[in-house]
């Protein structure tokens, strides 16, 4: 397990963790933008894969024809509208293969969102915490008071940001790995079937771990959703 400190350590390990998957991402997030530059401290990729999330997305599963990418993004209240992505339906599905799948989060309690932040490749790594793939997210640590990669895809600047990220491998990650498609199952655009998910429960409480309480709560989120709505 490690702790990553701000948005461009994040993206930095994400991508490289996206570029390793070869059978099934899940992305969840209380926003998702089609436009976020996936990039780390340097403020660039050097990788030859593009940089903005859906074009990246988009050029990893036409050269791995067996990836499978699922995008669940809250559906979000209108009080939000001027922060989003005008139509992520199109940005995020639409316009990308077919094996980038994308839904719209509303199978939620009235007056609730969907707060979740998860990047799940293949069981074997997981990422939770802070940070949504979104813009005016990405900052280094040193969060400088002018930084010419902390702009926006208008290329107006933001003001510094500061988040963590938990990036777990191994039965934590398995963990996690029988969230998301709990969360999915939920959405008529993307059926999955929750047998090839196995929550490992024990890997829930990691002996003490600090982020106990964080995989408790999220197994509760999901004991909610399978009780409210029997599947």
């Amino acid at each position: 397990m490690a702790v990553l400190i701000d948005g461009a350590a994040f993206f930095r390990a994400a991508r490289e963790a996206l570029l390793k998957a070869r059978r099934s991402v899940f992305i969840v997030g209380w926003d998702l933008h089609s436009q976020t530059r996936l990039v780390g401290e340097t403020g660039t990729a050097d990788d030859g894969y593009p940089e903005t999330l859906a074009d990246f997305l988009s050029a990893l599963v036409r050269r791995r024809p067996r990836l499978m990418v699922r995008l669940l993004l809250w559906d979000y209240s209108v009080l939000y509208a001027n922060e989003r992505e005008l139509f992520p339906r199109i940005a995020l599905g639409w316009n990308t293969p077919d094996q980038v799948r994308f839904a719209l989060d509303d199978a939620l309690p009235f007056g609730a969102s969907q707060h979740q932040k998860l990047v799940v490749v293949d069981d074997c790594v997981a990422f939770s915490g802070g940070l949504d793939m979104t813009v005016r997210r990405w900052d280094r640590s040193d969060h400088a008071a002018e930084d010419p990669h902390r702009v926006d895809p208008s290329g107006h600047a933001y003001r510094p940001f500061h988040d963590v990220q938990a990036v777990v491998e191994g039965a934590a990650a398995r963990a996690i790995g029988g969230i998301a498609p709990r969360m999915y199952v939920l959405q008529p655009a993307l059926r999955v079937t929750l047998d090839a998910f196995a929550l490992d429960v024990g890997a829930l409480v990691m002996n003490g771990d600090v982020n106990s309480l964080g995989w408790i709560s999220r197994r509760n989120t999901c004991a909610f959703v399978q009780a409210r709505y029997a599947f």
